[in-house]
């Protein structure tokens, strides 16, 4: 087991003077527990060796209990808590001084995350250490293990073989009746002297609407009625579609007749967040769309709100959840220009 060299103010000054002038020069001896001294005025510095295990107990258990020891030299983001650990330590000197002793030594810390090489100054003061680490190496063992901002909760993150950046791929499909939906991407972080910071994505986000186009039927045992309810013009990339259909005659409690009347509604979908809503679908989206349009009745205006989804037994459905439409009062005094407004329709697609 090597030594460990350390200069202290001579205690022995007087005895090594005694036994110069009676014996002459000594010779150095070596071992593990004996002084190494050499012929010298009064006065100045003595050197000594001692064995590691004299000065290594005490130094290293108080190390391992520091704050160094505890939280490390890089930041913990973006990866889990993990204790760490001294795996070397090899003191390089030590020195006497009016305040206390002083030590150097080079130390090796390491948990799940990461290893860091370090050298340390460290001042012995009776019973009280102080460490100061001078400098230091971090080498990452593994990537990240979460990024909460970008909604990963567990990352399997692939390391690059120079250590100094990962990838996490955080891609999710869904595959809905009126869509395919991908979301996500490719998630990149950088090491640096304080830890992982992120860096860039490449994003997967991609929704592509589809098997919008066709018929519909409303609910039954509703005083009005919407015939020929037909979705077409579909455009996959953007969600945009167009709606046609006939509010039928019908005659409200007063005996009034609202006349029959054509509308035309051009449509959009609009991907809303709604996790905890009526509508909303596995990825937490609730698909709403929007409508605007025309009549041929009245002041020819006409619209429609609603949301693309699947009911309770897993049926396609066109959700209307308000549609107005303007359309011709027949009354006992004459023509009236009239809305008709619904509200809550599931309309089941064929």
């Amino acid at each position: 087991m090597r030594g460990i060299s350390f200069a202290r103010k001579s205690s022995f000054l007087a005895l090594a003077t005694a036994l110069a002038i009676a014996g002459g020069a000594m010779a150095g001896c070596s071992g593990g527990n004996h002084d190494s001294v050499g012929g010298s005025a009064a006065g100045e510095a003595q050197q000594y060796s001692f064995a590691p295990e004299e000065v290594l107990p005490d130094l290293q258990r108080e190390f391992e209990s520091s704050s160094i020891v505890e939280r490390g030299v890089v930041s913990s983001n973006y990866v889990n808590e993990s204790p760490y650990e001294v795996t070397a330590l090899d003191l390089l000197s030590n020195t006497d001084t009016p305040d206390g002793t002083e030590y150097e030594f080079t130390a090796t810390i390491e948990n799940d995350n990461f290893i860091t090489d370090m050298t340390v100054n460290a001042l012995q003061q009776d019973t009280r250490y102080t460490f100061d680490v001078v400098d230091s190496t971090t080498t990452p063992k593994k990537g990240v293990d979460y990024d909460n901002e970008n909604g990963i909760m567990e990352a399997t993150s692939v390391l690059a073989e120079d250590g100094t950046t990962c990838t996490v791929e955080n891609i999710e499909s869904y595959d809905y009746w009126f869509a395919t939906v991908t979301k996500g991407g490719i998630y990149t972080y950088k090491f640096d002297k304080t830890g992982w910071l992120f860096d860039s994505t490449d994003a997967a986000e991609k929704t592509e609407y589809k098997d919008i186009e066709g018929t519909y039927i409303q609910p039954a045992g509703e005083l009005v009625t919407y015939s020929d309810f037909k979705v077409s013009n579909l455009v996959p990339s953007t969600g945009a579609f167009h709606i046609s259909f006939t509010q039928q005659e019908y005659v409200n409690s007063f005996k009034e007749t609202m006349q029959k009347t054509s509308v035309e509604l051009d449509a959009g979908i609009k991907p809303v967040d709604g996790s905890s809503e009526d509508g909303a679908m596995d990825d937490g989206i609730i698909y709403e769309f929007q409508a605007h349009g025309t009549t041929d009745k009245g002041d020819k205006t006409a619209s429609m709100n609603g949301y693309l989804g699947v009911d309770k037994s897993g049926n396609k459905i066109l959700y209307i959840t308000d549609c107005s439409v303007d359309s011709i009062l027949v009354t006992g005094v004459g023509d009236q220009n009239r809305i008709t407004e619904i509200s809550d329709w599931a309309m089941l697609k064929e």
